[in-house]
């Protein structure tokens, strides 16, 4: 039986700015914890963005491999 494959696109908009940093809130669908919550980036890669997406891919190990 081949692995299980999850993905999952979450979308952070802008919270607040640090000396280095921008701190982004995950926003989430409705009845449904955060899988992540906050998130911190460093001013040089995300630049003036106000949101922001990170898509995350989970993959079950191979049952046979253990």
């Amino acid at each position: 039986m081949a692995p299980m494959k999850t993905t999952k696109t979450l979308v952070f908009t802008k919270e607040k700015e640090t000396k280095n940093t921008i701190r982004f809130t995950e926003q989430i669908e409705q009845g449904s914890p955060p899988v992540i919550g906050t998130l911190y980036l460093q001013k040089w890669f995300v630049g003036t963005a106000g949101k922001v997406s990170v898509t995350i891919s989970v993959e079950d190990a191979d049952p046979a491999k253990g």
